[in-house]
């Protein structure tokens, strides 16, 4: 039993080669020739072809017809959506946006992906294709409901710490904890300008994810970081 746990365990992992630390040169050895993706004005986003390879790796099932890249001025750092039409069609036809933001005017701009370290930016992606996953298992009523959840901050709050869980269920973990380290860091109450900017993170944005300490336990406990 334990050695088809192992067998299995491997397979799923097989395409993503888990780094604790991925650097320059581990990203430029990785494709960017990307079929079912289009880019909108990313050009100045370094390595976000092969980040976003890379990313799409832990998730060798998931099924969609295409993911649409757009980079512009965005109140949040990244977000992601599917299409309105989503909820109608199969998961094999449907159409994902990712929006990167590449300034926010406000102390989120030191997490937007430009200005963050390659493992934090890796970090960052990974969320949003594993929200992308999350999205295509879900049929019409669970599409539909979800847009109900988001005018709730703790439904808000739940999603996002599950969307994070499975980052790390993925294998992506050490890149989640760059991110959320880094944010923490950066986004200090101190270190903000704006005392409304300030209040409105703390009260919307703040506590939507895992703690520090739970993600180290998670990557502890899981089989996929072992001699990681």
């Amino acid at each position: 039993m334990f050695f088809c746990l192992v067998v299995c365990i491997n397979i799923f992992y097989a395409q993503l080669k888990i780094y604790k630390t991925i650097t320059p040169t581990v990203i430029e050895s990785i494709s960017d020739s990307l079929n079912k993706c289009s880019f909108s004005k990313t050009d100045s986003l370094v390595y976000l072809k092969k980040t976003l390879n890379y990313c799409l790796s832990a998730f060798p099932l998931i099924r969609y017809n295409k993911i649409k890249i757009v980079a512009g001025k965005y109140n949040h750092p990244i977000l992601s959506k599917p299409n309105f039409w989503a909820m109608f069609q199969s998961p094999d036809d449907r159409v994902y946006k990712i929006f990167i933001s590449t300034e926010t005017n406000s102390q989120l701009d030191s997490i937007v992906y430009s200005n963050l370290t390659l493992n934090a930016a890796v970090g960052l992606i990974a969320k949003e294709i594993t929200r992308i996953k999350d999205f295509s298992t879900e049929g019409f009523f669970a599409l539909f409901a979800r847009s109900f959840k988001q005018l709730s901050q703790g439904a808000k709050q739940k999603i996002d710490k599950d969307i994070e869980l499975k980052t790390i269920e993925a294998g992506l973990g050490y890149q989640l904890l760059n991110l959320i380290t880094e944010t923490n860091s950066k986004l200090k109450i101190e270190n903000w300008k704006n005392s409304k900017h300030y209040k409105h993170y703390s009260k919307h944005i703040k506590n939507r994810h895992l703690s520090i300490d739970k993600i180290q336990g998670y990557i502890k406990e899981m089989p996929v970081y072992i001699n990681k």
